[in-house]
């Protein structure tokens, strides 16, 4: 039986002096439905801000009653995510136009999650029995890190994350939220440690292994980063950034057919991803297909006139019709 979470978002133009430059504020509330369970706690529920990279910049948690709020959002397209332990990902799209404010109301159902390699009597995952087992002090020092985080005392909640999944190390939550603290943070190695912990804890977290991957990808770790975003861009939810870094990571191990099928399902299911087409062409080129690369270029060229590597694309795209003459 699904249940169904409402998000309503309010983009609230402010009465004082407000501009474009400074950004605007986005103010949320939780609802949950009346299906959810009666221990459902909002304030361990944690919204980030992404932007159209899949990089998280700007996130903050819910109060107990369901209101969340982000400071200072510039014009352009977002995506807000949610990673639940009684949920599966919800990934809710946002975009920030001067010219239009009010509200609006999104319904989105929330599944239970389920764990593709279990057996089938052992796919769904109670979180509920395992959320009444977390110790007090786990939760507290979680919510803690979060908040501390927020105000910019990086050293604080690093601590309270780790004493967080010291006390419970089944917490997934705090196992995620540690491995992207580290992330952040430039530390690769702790980064990666925790993160593969989270996605054992949890495989169908789309943040965890969207992050994973790139750091894999950054780390010229190639196998194991197609390994694990292969994985992840079978579940809903998962960012474009997840399916271009399996295509970019596809195509540094020479795997140009399977890479260019991935960056085509990127392009059509998200067609702003401006980086897709560039590494498509790279794709094409390396394959020997300097026709199917030039038709990359005429297509950002065309879809992105404002780029600012226009003139050094177009430079590029010349030498491509220039072989292709010869």
């Amino acid at each position: 039986m699904f249940t169904t979470l409402l998000l309503f978002v309010v983009l609230q133009s402010p009465t004082v002096l407000q501009s474009q430059a400074n950004g605007f504020p986005v103010l949320g509330k939780l609802v949950p439905s009346p299906g959810m369970p009666p221990d459902f706690q909002m304030a361990l529920i944690e919204i980030l801000l992404e932007n159209e990279e899949g990089r998280a910049i700007d996130r903050t948690t819910a109060s107990p009653n369901g209101d969340f709020r982000f400071n200072r959002v510039m014009v352009g397209r977002y995506t807000m995510a949610i990673e639940g332990e009684k949920f599966q990902p919800v990934r809710q799209r946002l975009e920030i136009d001067v010219r239009t404010f009010g509200v609006v109301n999104v319904f989105i159902p929330l599944r239970p999650l389920v764990l593709s390699n279990r057996p089938a009597d052992e796919e769904t995952v109670s979180v509920d029995n395992l959320l009444r087992k977390l110790p007090k002090d786990a939760v507290n020092a979680y919510n803690k890190a979060l908040e501390e985080e927020r105000k910019g005392k990086n050293k604080e909640a690093l601590a309270n994350f780790q004493k967080s999944v010291k006390i419970a190390p089944e917490f997934f939550q705090a196992q995620l939220r540690l491995g992207l603290h580290y992330q952040k943070n430039g530390a690769t190695a702790d980064a990666i440690k925790t993160l593969e912990k989270a996605i054992e804890l949890n495989p169908a977290t789309a943040a965890g292994r969207t992050t994973l991957g790139r750091l894999y990808y950054d780390a010229e770790e190639y196998e194991k980063a197609a390994e694990v975003l292969d994985a992840g861009v079978k579940l809903p939810g998962i960012p474009e950034a997840a399916h271009f870094f399996l295509g970019s990571a596809q195509y540094k191990l020479g795997e140009y057919d399977t890479a260019e099928q991935t960056l085509l399902r990127l392009i059509a299911i998200a067609p702003a991803y401006s980086a897709s087409y560039l590494q498509l062409c790279n794709v094409y080129m390396k394959n020997r297909k300097p026709a199917k690369a030039l038709e990359q270029l005429d297509a950002y060229l065309e879809k992105f006139p404002a780029a600012t590597d226009r003139a050094s694309i177009q430079d590029q795209a010349t030498k491509i019709r220039e072989l292709l003459k010869r």
